[in-house]
């Protein structure tokens, strides 16, 4: 589950998982009449029955991921970035507190990785096996339940229910800030969960440059950066720990500012799509 740095802004994505989660919510098939009582309540199971890792020693998944940032207003000349690949996973150790997985990666246009990873404290931190170096893990997604961003709910899962996060330092899509989880919809047959996230802060994102570059009539200029709110939102489905499909939007305001560009203040769009995906396709 490697880290990988992308063009300016595009700072580091981390492998994701499932069908667009916004279709997924929306269009959902009906349960039975059964299920959609239980459904409806989350009667049944808890949320450690939605949120917590039930893996098998030699299972394997794969998730497909895409990024993209895009900048416009301000007199500058609209741009954008994506970046997108795929990683297989598979279950070394199925320690559901600290499981570790084997991870093959492929960002399109770059070479492949290959790493042998494990992950503690519900998903806040990820371990290299190989050197045994620690890290907090600060993505705006990956293929298991985080902690840092979901919080740990505990209890029945009901529709409609919601809890506070408090994200209390930068991370890849935000800075440090408040985060209102909301559940959408339970499956207690299948222990999945819809799950939608909205929050905003202020600052720097984490590992964020303090300058960009932007073109102006077909001109590039390096400018400092001064971010204004953040605001996110998207939506999630969770089965057993692991994540099924997940959406992220990001937007904010930036002021730009060189001797050269002058001032201005531009818009900023960022949004993360993992997906789900068999291992036998990647």
């Amino acid at each position: 589950m490697p880290r990988t740095a992308m063009t300016e802004r595009l700072h580091r994505i981390l492998p994701l998982v499932g069908l667009s989660v916004l279709a997924l919510v929306l269009v959902l098939p009906e349960l039975s009449s059964a299920q959609s009582s239980a459904a409806a309540t989350g009667d049944g199971d808890d949320a450690s029955a939605y949120f917590g890792l039930r893996l098998s020693a030699g299972e394997t998944f794969g998730n497909v991921f895409s990024k993209t940032v895009s900048h416009q207003g301000g007199g500058i000349d609209d741009d954008a970035h994506t970046i997108g690949g795929t990683e297989r996973y598979e279950v070394v150790d199925p320690s559901p507190d600290r499981p570790s997985f084997r991870g093959s990666s492929r960002y399109d246009g770059r070479p492949g990785h290959v790493s042998l990873v494990e992950i503690r404290d519900t998903g806040q931190t990820t371990c290299s096996v190989t050197t045994g170096k620690c890290h907090a893990y600060l993505d705006d997604s990956g293929p298991v339940f985080d902690a840092f961003l979901w919080g740990k709910p505990s209890g029945k899962l009901a529709v409609g229910e919601s809890w506070t996060v408090k994200l209390a330092v930068p991370w890849e899509l935000g800075p440090a800030g408040t985060e209102i989880v909301t559940v959408l919809r339970v499956d207690p047959a299948s222990h999945e969960v819809a799950l939608k996230r909205e929050g905003s802060g202020d600052g720097f994102f984490a590992d964020e440059d303090k300058t960009l570059t932007l073109k102006k009539a077909g001109k590039d200029f390096t400018v400092d950066v001064v971010p204004g709110a953040a605001h996110w939102v998207g939506y999630t489905v969770f089965r057993e720990g692991l994540t099924v499909s997940d959406e992220l939007l990001e937007t904010r305001s930036l002021t730009v500012s060189s001797d050269a560009f002058g001032q201005a203040v531009v818009s900023e769009r960022q949004f993360t799509l993992l997906d789900q995906s068999p291992a036998d396709l990647i």
